[in-house]
């Protein structure tokens, strides 16, 4: 139902902006927006360096900078050194976890089936190994084709990893 104490064109003006103003913030780039390491890391040392460098110039000069803009600088080095501290532990245990147990990710199947495995909470190639077939086509869009690629790609890469090591004899995976 239409709204009478709004008019037509007013409604128009107002869905033209909201287009607009959609628009403009998907076109501005932040790069820091996507990885807090880039931006802690930066964050700390451009307010170390405004900390420290002045007072390879004088005393006098890295008094002067420390009063006018040290606070601040010290208030940036204390909110991002905890960030990126703990953005690096994470991507540490990341890499580490992904080392131990691969991601599906690294399969040579379709990105259709890496989101339908995702869905599911399968997400390493250990997950995969663990499920027998009917369980994985119990999964919803999950063809026996799927099935069948999923478990080709598999055993491709056992294979790869397999010759990696250099054929051992002891079966170990």
């Amino acid at each position: 139902m239409r709204n009478p104490s709004v008019p037509g064109n007013a409604r128009a003006y107002v869905g033209e902006f909201r287009n607009r103003v959609a628009m403009q913030t998907r076109q501005v780039h932040d790069p820091f927006g996507i990885n807090p390491i880039r931006r802690s890391l930066l964050g700390a040392s451009v307010s170390l360096s405004t900390i420290v460098l002045p007072f390879y110039i004088s005393e006098s000069v890295g008094s002067v900078v420390m009063l006018a803009v040290g606070w601040l600088a010290m208030a940036v080095l204390v909110f991002s050194l905890p960030i990126l501290v703990w953005s690096l532990s994470e991507r540490a245990y990341r890499a580490i976890y992904h080392r131990i147990h691969p991601p599906v990710d690294d399969l040579d199947i379709s990105a259709r089936v890496v989101n339908i495995l995702h869905r599911h909470g399968v997400h390493t190639i250990r997950d995969v190994s663990r499920r027998d077939d009917p369980e994985l086509l119990l999964m919803s869009n999950m063809d026996p084709r799927d099935v069948d690629a999923l478990r080709r790609a598999v055993n491709l890469w056992r294979y790869r990893r397999w010759q990696e090591a250099g054929f051992p004899a002891s079966g170990a995976d």
